[in-house]
């Protein structure tokens, strides 16, 4: 029922219509179909090309966490220089010839002209999130923006209204076209895009992207204008620990009054902002402890700060809070060591896995690697859609089940790789069924759409710009990118199981290790988040607030009496 009604409110909410979709929508389109078809099963290909499996683990491994490292400085130079349309458009042209070099060079790749696809592609992906799903989000909103006044002119109402029901609906049309592109392309993958033919999918793909690239530019026609590049968000952080460096010498301040708070609303909220301790006033959150020394980039002690507010040599509480909140989350995404194991194995070892076993037919439709990975993709968009909708599960929390999931998805590869490698032949032809993986790939959408979206909702929570914000996921996903670098280093601890050829390695024992793992991290996690984070939420007591409301009352009835 949950799920019904988001998809309705969804649709009710979402359906613009726009000359800019077509366009655009046709990008999205392209990118999500090579996504399942060559990138997220590139492993496969590597083992069709004869590479051994440590080499397809090592390049699919750098091209994930080199694709989650470029995504912050497509982001940087769009907010900061060249704009969201010039960036699709180079990410886009990138993602294109690294294609169009795979395609022509799949018969004979060597490993240097390998090596370089790999960074165009990682590039191109980098451009998909956040920069193209801005661009489209912007073009919608202002879309709606001029629905709105068309509709309202000539009634009576306020601007007010027209911009509150504006901002409601352009994220759902964004979200609704989106989802609606996803789905289409890991459809058309599955059906159109065979693991056993890559020359013909390098050529297609490369193709529809050139052909979408085409159409997008032409729509340069249509685009609403986009405002000019401002500031990156990878400045503030930037400034203020500029800022913190500067003046680590000043002492704490024994008043709020000395901290820059130029950017805060409510001053009556600003209490909740403060702690003060041995007449020390301090800037929430105070953990962990190593960020503490950022409250001196908002002091404002000297005679000069007036004029160094004006050059931003002093930051804004505001701005302090947002960047130790992002410093808050580095010990979280350090727990999630073996989480970045499993969502590695995902793409690679399960993917080689699937490539000995035997395609399943459903009519004249052979269900490949692509379908399971379309499958995934579903669960995790369902279910970080809930969950940021209806908070089903509290954001620490969520990515506690996350990680349960990665523990059940371990022992789950575990046992199918015990039953492979028993009924394996000597010729290496293993009578089983693809849709045996349907499982693992089921509990690592689980996984990935509790964890990735606990983590997302953990920290826009905390959050209070909106350009901060909208750094958030490509912040978590850079993180976690170069967590996944680690799969190779635990590769090679493991060196005795992972032989050249996957029917000769001894995965079920990696598998088993790796659900065993995962299970310790669990238990690392959960004392971490209820002994470092729950114990300090009570920086804002509960009998604080409540007096709060409690002298708000009696102000209010003090003055109703006044009146009467």
């Amino acid at each position: 029922m949950i799920i019904i009604t988001a998809i309705l409110q969804m649709l009710r909410n979402g359906f613009v219509l726009s000359k800019t979709v077509i366009f655009i929508w046709g990008l999205v389109l392209s990118h999500a179909l090579v996504s399942n078809g060559v990138v997220d099963v590139f492993a496969d290909f590597l083992g069709d090309e004869k590479y051994n499996l440590w080499k397809a683990i090592m390049v699919k491994s750098f091209l994930e966490g080199l694709s989650a490292v470029l995504k912050v400085a497509v982001i940087h130079v769009s907010e900061a220089y060249i704009g969201r349309f010039k960036a699709i458009i180079f990410c886009t042209g990138s993602f294109t010839m690294g294609l169009v070099l795979l395609w022509i060079r799949a018969s004979h790749l060597d490993i240097v002209t390998l090596i370089f696809a790999i960074v165009l592609i990682a590039l191109g992906t980098a451009g998909k999130e956040p920069t193209l799903r801005d661009f489209f989000d912007y073009q919608l909103r202002e879309k709606v923006k001029k629905n709105c006044t068309e509709k309202n002119e000539g009634e009576d109402k306020e601007p007010s209204q027209e911009k509150e029901r504006s901002g409601k609906n352009d994220s759902a049309a964004t979200n609704l076209w989106w989802s609606t592109a996803s789905i289409i392309g890991s459809v058309i993958a599955s059906f159109f895009l065979s693991s056993d033919h890559w020359g013909e999918n390098f050529e297609i793909s490369s193709i529809v992207m050139g052909a979408t690239c085409l159409l997008f530019i032409i729509g340069i026609f249509c685009y609403y204008p986009e405002e000019k590049p401002s500031e990156s968000p990878l400045t503030i952080p930037y400034r203020v620990f500029k800022a913190a460096i500067k003046n680590r010498r000043l002492s704490y301040p024994s008043s709020k009054q000395d901290y820059n708070n130029e950017d805060s609303d409510d001053a009556s909220s600003e209490d909740f902002f403060y702690r003060t301790e041995n007449g020390e006033v301090h800037l929430l959150p105070r953990h962990p402890s190593f960020s503490l020394f950022l409250d001196r980039a908002a002091m404002m002690n000297n005679s000069d700060d007036e004029e160094k507010v004006r050059k931003e040599e002093v930051c804004t509480v505001v701005q302090v809070r947002d960047v130790k909140n992002f410093c808050l989350i580095i010990p979280l995404v350090v727990t999630l060591f073996s989480y970045n194991l499993v969502s590695t194995s995902g793409n690679t070892y399960f993917v080689l896995q699937a490539s000995t076993l035997s395609s399943y037919n459903i009519g004249a439709f052979d269900v490949s690697i692509m379908a399971l990975f379309a499958i995934k993709s579903l669960i995790t968009f369902v279910v970080r859609t809930i969950q940021s909708r209806y908070k089903v599960v509290r954001p620490l929390w969520s990515i506690a089940v996350g990680m349960f999931f990665s523990v059940l998805c371990c022992i789950a590869a575990w046992q199918v790789e015990r039953r492979r490698l028993y009924l394996k032949k000597p010729d290496d032809d293993i009578p089983m069924s693809i849709m045996i993986l349907t499982p693992q790939y089921f509990l690592l959408g689980l996984m990935e759409g509790f964890a990735e979206g606990g983590l997302k909702n953990f920290l826009s929570d905390r959050l209070y710009s909106e350009s901060m914000k909208n750094f958030v996921e490509p912040y978590i996903e850079m993180l976690l990118g170069i967590g996944k670098f680690s799969s190779i280093l635990f590769a090679l601890v493991f060196y005795k199981w992972i032989k050249d050829e996957i029917n000769h390695s001894r995965l079920d024992n990696y598998f088993l290790v790796l659900a065993s793992l995962s299970f310790v991290y669990l238990g690392i996690y959960i004392f971490y988040a209820k002994f470092k984070f729950q114990r300090r939420r009570v920086a804002v007591p509960a009998e604080t607030i409540q007096e709060t409301i409690e002298r708000m009352d009696e102000l209010l009835q003090v003055e109703v009496d006044i009146n009467q």
